[in-house]
């Protein structure tokens, strides 16, 4: 068990505006700070509450067992030797880096999956979907139906006053109606897990409350949306190697069925330096910058610099990266019932996240780790790929994701490839009678055959006549040579491979008669 001693941030990954991130938290005073507490499974928090004098800010119940705690640097120490903690983590900031066809439901064809129904007319889709965010304002496109709170005590506080989970929320669901925009899975049913405040911050301990509460509602959660992020890296362990709480709990999530739709981020930098993107449990997506919903690239750029059809100029890449989605300009839904426009790979995962509800929503709701791969390979194997003339150029790494296709959530199994031409003939040896042999009466003409693949039949002649066709072995035919009027005679075997090759032995011998 150890404390992981450096601090980490969370950061929204909308647009491109650099804002700075604070060294630490802000302790309540001089004394104390924030910890995530993570215990083994037969462990109880109340427990190491009490017997450290913690003052408890969260309980872990289901993404994993442990809380979030107020405590001195000597009341850490303490605890951390205590042989029921699992791992210490110091907890760390959490902040922001900053009904026409929307561009980016265009681009990715959702308007042509038939379980849309993208045709003006309030058809939801039956699918349930949670906004790991700033939570969600009431909005008459959105189809929000409940929140939980983690930011302060008031649980029932789920009210988004910053703006950007409300965003996501239409570009992921927005109803199909007559007025404002339409998202790629319109109408899904939208949870708001608000985890950071209205200024955009928060703390790991909240992110890790939010993650626990989705994983208690796996059977009712679909998908989620995550358009946040903080640095550190896949331990490839689950976070039980280098002390990540937050890696801990989306692996126990995703363990019970639910999938994680991740923003890759805005630093133009290798994604696997930033958290949950690097984990390879979810679903990591990119951004590209279109301006008119068509490949092409001859859309004009709107509400910022940037070519059409490319890589997002700051969009993180890398191996860690699954999926790319439009991500610039992206108009949506926003607080106070209206609409804005933003960019950001926030922006791209939503458009991931619906495309994602409609998978599950025709090929059934995953139940375990292995469902959750399922849908992610399917989801790319529906995508278009890079170089494709409907894709995207200009990805600065050799990892070349594909770009999101919503237009069906069918995937279709690439057929196996036809096996290969067999060429290699078969081999045969007559291994009685023996070549040269006097011999009378009955006797057994014996055929050892063999194939790389297969044997199909063995044919048997006797001075050029067909004596018998064999096509299981022991290749045995039995001959009365007295039939035979001659004093020599001529054995041939042919054998044969399914794909007709073939290859003969022969004898001669003396009958003496």
């Amino acid at each position: 068990m150890h404390i992981k001693k450096q601090t980490p941030f969370i950061f929204l990954f909308l647009s491109v505006l650099s804002l700075t991130i604070s060294p630490s938290f802000a302790a309540l005073d001089s004394t104390l700070d924030s910890y995530i507490i993570v215990l083994k499974n037969n462990a109880i928090t109340n427990d190491i509450s009490n017997d450290y004098g913690l003052h408890k800010t969260h309980d872990y119940k289901h993404a994993l067992n442990g809380m979030a705690v107020m405590a001195t640097t000597d009341q850490i120490n303490k605890v951390k030797n205590d042989n029921r903690v699992l791992f210490i983590q110091q907890d760390g900031l959490v902040e922001i880096t900053t009904q026409p066809l929307p561009t980016g439901i265009n681009r990715v064809d959702a308007e042509l999956n038939p379980l849309s129904k993208i045709d003006g007319i309030d058809e939801r889709v039956d699918i349930d979907i949670a906004i790991l965010d700033t939570g969600i304002s009431l909005h008459p496109d959105l189809n929000v139906v409940g929140g939980i709170n983690f930011v302060t005590s008031d649980r029932n506080d789920w009210d988004d006053r910053h703006g950007h989970g409300t965003h996501v929320s239409g570009t992921a669901a927005g109803l199909d109606n007559d007025i404002g925009v339409v998202g790629v899975a319109p109408g899904a049913r939208l949870f708001a897990v608000k985890v950071l405040g209205d200024g955009g911050g928060g703390t790991f301990a909240s992110l890790v409350a939010g993650i626990d509460w989705i994983t208690s509602q796996s059977e009712i959660i679909d998908v989620v949306n995550v358009s946040l992020g903080g640095f550190g890296s896949d331990d490839g362990n689950c976070g039980l190697t280098n002390g990540d709480a937050v890696h801990l709990a989306i692996c126990n999530s995703v363990a019970k069925g639910v999938v994680y739709s991740v923003a890759a981020g805005n630093s133009f930098r290798d994604a696997s330096s930033f958290i949950p993107a690097s984990y390879d449990e979810v679903i990591t997506v990119s951004a590209i910058a279109d301006f008119d919903g068509l490949s092409g690239g001859r859309g004009s750029p709107t509400c910022r610099s940037d070519v059409d059809d490319t890589f997002a100029d700051f969009s993180n890449f890398g191996k860690d990266v699954d999926i790319a989605a439009p991500g610039v300009c992206i108009f949506s839904t926003y607080k106070g019932g209206v609409y804005t426009t933003l960019s950001g790979t926030s922006m791209s995962a939503p458009h991931v996240t619906g495309a994602t509800a409609l998978y599950i929503f025709q090929n059934g709701k995953p139940l375990d780790k292995a469902g959750t791969e399922t849908v992610k390979n399917g989801l790319i194997n529906l995508s278009t790929p890079q170089r494709d003339p409907d894709g995207f150029i200009e990805d600065p790494d050799s990892f070349s994701e594909r770009l999101l296709n919503a237009a069906s959530s069918i995937d279709t199994p690439t057929p196996p490839p036809p096996p290969p031409i067999d060429t290699i003939p078969p081999t045969a040896t007559i291994i009685a009678p023996i070549d040269g042999s006097i011999v009378s009466g009955m006797i057994t003409i014996t055929v050892v055959a063999s194939d790389d693949i297969g044997i199909q039949r063995v044919d048997v002649f006797i001075d050029g006549k067909q004596k018998r066709s064999l096509t299981t072995a022991p290749y045995e035919v039995k001959w009365q040579t007295k039939s035979s009027h001659l004093t020599t005679a001529e054995i041939i075997a042919i054998a044969y491979d399914a794909a007709g090759n073939s290859a003969p032995d022969s004898v001669t011998i003396t009958l003496n008669n």
